[in-house]
């Protein structure tokens, strides 16, 4: 399924927001391994509508649970807000059966 303007543009805005969110969790702990994988730093952003949505539904409850890290870093209340706010509006744009990557062309032998 072709991906609309209107997904292209909330998929920049959350690519953006989420962006902003792994740049401060990495400033704040550097060494920290275990919290960079759970907010996918140093992971390339997925493209397809239905991957970035399920990045960001992971992401930002882990957010808030480290709000005071994020606040240090510039992170504030508002822009996880903004973050559920493109979400939703990007769930609400995007079929519920669209594959959340497509699938990986499988090498295979021709009979």
């Amino acid at each position: 399924m072709a991906v609309t303007v209107e997904q292209q543009s909330l998929v920049k805005a959350i690519h953006e927001r989420l962006g902003e969110i792994q740049t401060a969790i990495k400033q704040a702990m550097p060494g920290n391994a275990a919290l960079h994988a759970e907010f996918g730093v140093g992971q390339p952003m997925p493209e397809a509508p239905r991957a970035v949505i399920d990045l960001a539904k992971k992401v930002e409850p882990l957010a808030r649970e480290n709000k005071s890290l994020l606040l240090s870093r510039g992170v504030d209340a508002g822009r996880l807000a903004h973050l559920a706010q493109l979400t939703a509006s990007l769930e609400r744009v995007t079929p519920a059966s669209e594959p959340a990557e497509a699938p990986a062309k499988k090498a295979g032998k021709k009979k």
